[in-house]
Order: C-alpha cells, then structure tokens, then sequence
C-alpha cells in the first residue's frame, strides 16, 4: 500500500507494533473497535508496508495519515489510549 492509497481513505490511523502481545496493540485495537465507524484504522508488525515521509516511524507508533497540510501526523504509542486518539484525530478533521 502507498501513501497516495491511503489518502484515498481520508483519515487513516495506521498502527505500527512488535507483536500480537504487545499492551500497545491491543489498546489500539480497542480504540479501533470503538472508533472504527468515525475513522479508518490499519496495522502492520514490518514498517517496510508503512508509506514513506522522509520521517523514520519505529515501532510501537501510530501514524495518522491525512490530505491535507504535511499528511500525516506522529503519535507516541506509550501514551496512547482512547482518550489520546480521540485528542490525536477528532471528528470532523
């Protein structure tokens, strides 16, 4: 997937993590479940899938990508919850 693909979904939240077992993933995939109606959220455990910036993303990380201004935005996973997302992507971005 490219950049240019995912700025056709408008907001998207991509989740970059270690492993199944990490404490990051599983609250992102909470966030997910709930916000999933207002945002579109993808994951990937490789950064090679996640689209180049010119901006290093290393995980756990979340990356907002948008169309407009830069095009996307980084989050600290470490304080990541749904409170953050919610601040991080509000409705009607």
């Amino acid at each position: 997937m490219n950049g240019g693909a995912l700025v056709n979904w408008g907001l998207v939240q991509v989740g970059v993590f270690n492993d199944l077992e990490n404490t990051e993933y599983q609250e992102f995939l909470s966030v997910a479940d709930e916000l999933r109606s207002e945002y579109n959220f993808t994951h990937t455990f490789d950064t090679s899938y996640v689209p180049k910036t010119g901006v290093d993303l290393s995980a756990p990380a979340v990356r907002l990508y948008k169309n407009f201004d830069e095009g996307f935005n980084d989050a600290s996973v470490s304080f990541y919850c749904l409170f953050q997302c919610m601040k991080f992507c509000p409705p009607n971005s």
